[in-house]
């Protein structure tokens, strides 16, 4: 299993609409992009010249064979799939609503004030993959994994670091770059 990794340099890539789009050009990928996307998840090309971002369909920052099998689903147009590049991802939006209501004795009215922050290349749906691979061994998410032994992790988003050998022994291994440590945050904060 690849990491996707330089994402920047991709984002450039991709910005163009060509997620999935490996060996080809065009708006979609055809059956030899998602070849290539093959034969780079198990390893028998590096990465020139494909753009880890673009080959990554399904948005969990790694490349593995999965990621061929959903570009080979939309490049034979099957209509339930559809790519999910993390460079071409919308931004993660965290929405703060603050409310404020005040009541008379004929009159309520509410106003809501909304702020906006983003963060680029960071996916719910990315942490989501990197919680399943590497937390749900052990831990709990609230009602999205109910059989771990060790802490309930859901809403504890901001204690995971880039290296969680720092918080135990156990997690020894588990490092990652900050687009991967802050999906997994906003993942575990949604839950």
């Amino acid at each position: 299993m690849l990491l996707c990794s330089g994402l920047a340099a991709d984002r450039a890539a991709a910005a163009q609409g060509d997620c999935g789009i490996v060996a080809t050009t065009g708006v979609k990928p055809l059956a030899s992009d998602c070849l290539g996307i093959l034969q780079h998840a198990v390893a028998k090309t590096d990465c020139v010249p494909f753009r880890p971002c673009v080959c990554d369909v399904d948005g969990s920052l790694q490349i593995v064979a999965t990621d061929a099998l959903l570009c080979l689903n939309v490049a034979v147009k099957n209509p339930a799939f559809t790519l999910a590049c993390p460079c071409l991802e919308p931004s993660l939006t965290t929405t703060t609503t603050m409310t404020t209501t005040t009541t008379s004795t004929t009159t309520t009215s509410v106003s809501t004030v909304s702020t906006t922050s983003t963060t680029l290349g960071v996916s719910i749906e990315a942490g989501r993959a990197i919680y399943d691979a590497d937390c749900a061994v052990c831990h709990r998410a609230g009602a999205y994994d109910t059989t771990g032994r060790e802490t309930d992790l859901a809403g504890k988003g901001n204690s995971v670091g880039n290296n969680l050998a720092q918080i135990s022994e156990e997690m020894t291994g588990l490092i990652y770059d900050d687009v991967q440590r802050d999906s997994l945050r906003a993942f575990l904060n949604s839950l």
